[in-house]
């Protein structure tokens, strides 16, 4: 009996000393993709719908874009613009230096919950770290004419 006594109060120390340890260390949410979808959403502007998320894990950035924002064109192009947006995201992105690629994608709802990919393009952080700025001709030229 003593023996299982013994453990009892061991396994109860551990596991109050770990939920001690989580409320003074302040565990809190990850914020940052929501802070970065707000950035996305006031240069794009609200039409293009950022959502940010992870492709497969933290090291892989996900940016999802609503297509009527951006007008047809060439798949040149698009990739440009893509690469830009990823830039973009990966200066602003808080936890950046965690990051191995950053997706774009431009998606076209089709129904309630699903939704068509139009043009998806994954970057490598080193293809990245020149492109700080949105520089997109083709939408700026688009929104000057609606």
């Amino acid at each position: 009996m003593k023996k299982a006594i013994f453990v009892y109060r061991v396994t109860r120390q551990c596991i109050l000393l770990s939920g001690l340890m989580g409320a003074c260390v302040g565990v809190t949410p990850d914020n940052s993709r929501t802070r970065l979808a707000s950035v996305l959403r006031d240069s794009l502007g609200a039409a293009a719908d950022p959502q940010v998320a992870f492709a497969k894990d933290p090291t892989h950035l996900l940016v999802q874009l609503a297509t009527v924002a951006f007008p047809t064109v060439s798949e040149s192009e698009l990739s440009d613009e893509a690469k830009s947006i990823g830039g973009f995201a990966f200066k602003h992105y808080e936890r950046a230096n965690e990051l191995d690629s950053v997706t774009v994608l431009y998606r076209e709802k089709v129904r309630s919950g699903v939704w068509w990919i139009r043009h998806e393009r994954t970057f490598a952080v080193g293809e990245l770290r020149c492109c700080s700025a949105i520089h997109l001709p083709a939408i700026t030229e688009y929104m000057r004419g609606h």
